[in-house]
């Protein structure tokens, strides 16, 4: 049975499963061939498999294709008009979703035109999400905290998007008055900018990213298995009924092999994983997940859930699955085909050269014109097209992680041909680290020491009072648990900087119950000096603290058009959205201190403050402009690039101005006054005053 396309939206989780070779249904006159596949929808309480046709294309080898009007039909949500593909004429397709024409494919012409990338977002991902809010669903989920409001504005009319691929030498057929695409280069065009990809390991598809956590659904040889970019091996001996976490050893990494392990998957499909030092540092602390490893019955390996619910403090009774290892043979040759090495590197290509968000300040900083001329002057290509996977990589990681260089751009995960190497994913990333990721490095380095040596603690985060003013420390926008109504009863038992590193929003939460019982408090600072980023939809929960009319500028330089995202945000907790009691403006004078390590959300922060009035000090924050796109290439290497969306603000003429320099500060503070909290009420009550 085929599950709900909502519970596939909520999960992020779908893989296509490559069973075949070349196979029947041979067409040679337009050299598509099929092969025996299948979608897997693998997740919380269902593994159900569809049977979905992917074809080989002669010229392209092991490089997949698919129909189009069937992959989108199984991967858009439930709660909008599923998207579909009409032919228009020979070789013309249109796809549309809630009437509007959003994309044009033409496969006489190998050519594609994006019309309106806010449809085509809202048709896959589903309308309440916070990238395109100005068409996401009015009738929010009741649990959850954050959803757009009608406020969203569009500034500019859409410009449509031209890609001609016959310059990247893709083809893109017409076979029985139906369109056949590229799987990577069509997955990569529709979640551009959303943390969101299709990752292929050479036998399915896993849809992951950035803006998700990155599951442990990506199988491995020898019953290991992959969570983000690491690999672990389970520790049999462990009990994990009793213990309630799953701890394994981590099995690649050079500069983290002697810890171990603890993963924990929330109810909401979220996970977390702690180090430590040993197995039993690993056991100690508060549960949120019971977790098991075992095979079922098809031999493919799975990671058990029994989740605990807030409210009864029980265990449920059966585990929910997913899966992560299949019963193939995870590694592939190291020796890849002449026409896939091609095929990937004009797949490279086409994401630098169409869809690289900070393309003006690459060449600004490195002269980059186009891709293929920029990597030759590199010494790159030649290695990028290499048949062997391991010197591909290496080239992926130094372009990436060296020459980009922007701090979000980074390369993620090898590829299967590169087989069992002795240098992992982290190592490379390591190796290749470019100028500003290592300033980054650095400053974290010497602030979280500085921030030790004054409060006289490791990992000073959570909420801090001292005479008028109450201090908010949080290092990351971590995940919103927008599935829970409320903070559980018990939920200062897992402690502040426990709340505060595994949901923000709980975190702040917490921080605001105590800050309510001091009468004294008249100032708060959100202190973000070690902060380097997380998930965009933080942001507007923790602005509603500060505003009654939290919004995000955001600007697509592909279409050339400037969102204007507005949200409502219920606070506490009542049911209602944006309510008298949904903010503190007003009762607080609120200011936001801000370091050169302030990254990413750490810099979108900052930007939505003060276009609420909000004042900022410390130091100018550290840039960041761009979400997050997550993608993997033509043989499963996975890399991250910062996407075409960019966030800013507006300057004195109403331009709009990306925040990838930093916002500066209304008051300068030096490094020794952050986190003494005495010089601190001192300066801000200093400002209260002026």
């Amino acid at each position: 049975m085929k599950p709900s396309k909502m519970f596939l939206a909520a999960l992020l989780l779908a893989s296509l499963s490559a069973c075949g070779q070349d196979g029947s249904s041979a067409n040679p006159a337009l050299q598509l061939y099929e092969a025996d596949s299948s979608i897997i929808f693998s997740g919380y309480g269902a593994d159900d498999s569809i049977g979905l046709p992917t074809y080989r294309h002669a010229k392209y080898g092991e490089v997949p294709y698919v129909e189009l009007g069937k992959l989108i039909s199984f991967i858009a949500t439930e709660d909008i008009d599923a998207p579909k593909v009409t032919r228009l004429a020979e070789g013309l397709y249109a796809i549309e979703s809630d009437g509007i024409i959003c994309g044009l494919v033409n496969t006489q012409n190998d050519s594609v035109i994006m019309k309106r990338q806010d449809y085509m977002v809202r048709a896959f991902m589903g309308g309440n999400n916070g990238i395109y809010g100005d068409i996401a669903s009015s009738n929010p989920a009741p649990e959850s905290s954050v959803h757009p409001s009608h406020k969203t504005v569009n500034h500019g009319e859409y410009e449509d998007e031209v890609y001609d691929l016959r310059e990247y030498d893709m083809d893109l057929v017409e076979m029985d008055g139906k369109p056949f695409v590229p799987m990577q280069f069509f997955a990569n065009m529709i979640f551009r900018g959303l943390g969101a990809d299709m990752l292929y390991n050479g036998h399915d598809y896993f849809l992951t990213g950035s803006n998700s956590v990155v599951f442990a659904s990506c199988y491995t040889a020898n019953d290991t298995f992959r969570y983000g970019s690491e690999v672990f091996s389970p520790l049999q001996n462990v009990p994990v009924g009793e213990s309630k976490r799953y701890v394994a050893a981590n099995a690649s990494s050079k500069s983290d092999k002697d810890k171990y392990h603890i993963f924990a998957l929330n109810n909401d499909g979220s996970g977390n994983y702690f180090a430590a030092a040993s197995k039993d540092a690993a056991l100690e602390g508060e549960p949120s997940a019971k977790l098991v490893w075992e095979k079922k019955a098809d031999q493919d390996t799975y990671i058990g859930v029994k989740n605990i619910n807030p409210a009864t403090k029980q265990w449920s009774e059966t585990p929910s699955y997913f899966r992560v290892r299949h019963g193939q043979e995870y590694y592939n040759s190291k020796k890849r085909d002449i026409s896939v090495a091609k095929f990937t590197y004009n797949l490279l290509r086409f994401q630098f050269d169409e869809f690289y968000g900070l393309r003006p300040e690459l060449k600004q900083k490195q002269g980059y014109v186009d891709f293929d001329s920029f990597v030759a002057a590199k010494g790159l290509k030649n290695d990028l097209l290499s048949l062997d996977s391991e010197t591909y990589d290496k080239a992926l990681a130094q372009f990436t992680m060296t020459y980009v260089d922007d701090g979000h751009t980074s390369y993620s995960a090898r590829s299967i041909y590169s087989g069992e190497t002795k240098e992992s994913a982290s190592d490379l990333v390591g190796e290749y680290a470019g100028t500003r990721i290592r300033s980054l490095l650095a400053k974290r380095e010497e602030y979280t020491a500085l921030r030790a040596r004054v409060t006289g603690d490791d990992n000073a985060i959570g909420y801090f009072m001292e005479g008028e003013t109450a201090v908010i420390r949080f290092d990351a926008f971590a995940h919103i648990a927008a599935t829970i109504p409320a903070l559980p009863d018990d939920a200062e038992s897992y402690g502040i900087k426990m709340m505060m590193s595994l949901s923000t929003p709980f975190g702040f939460d917490i921080s605001f119950k105590h800050i309510k019982e001091n009468p004294a408090i008249k100032n708060v600072v959100l202190d973000l000096t070690c902060n380097v980023g997380g998930m965009v939809l933080t942001l507007p929960y923790l602005a509603a603290y500060f505003t009654k009319d939290p919004y995000i500028l955001n600007f697509d330089t592909l279409s050339g058009v400037l969102h204007e995202f507005h949200y409502s945000v219920d606070l506490n907790h009542n049911g209602v959205y944006g309510d008298a009691e949904d903010t503190y403006a007003g009762k607080y004078n609120f200011y936001l201190l801000t370091s050169d390590l302030s990254f990413s959300c750490g810099t979108a922060f900052p930007a939505m403050a003060r276009m609420a009035g909000v004042k900022t000090i410390g130091k100018r924050s550290g840039g960041g402009a761009c979400s997050v796109s997550a993608y993997s290439d033509g043989t499963g290497s996975i890399y991250n690039t910062s996407s075409p969306l960019q966030i800013g603000t507006l300057d004195k003429e109403g331009k709009f101005i990306n925040d990838d320099a930093g916002i500066s500060v209304d008051y300068e503070l030096a490094p020794d006054s952050w986190y003494d909290l005495k010089k601190l009420d001192t300066f801000v009550k200093g400002l209260v005053n002026a």
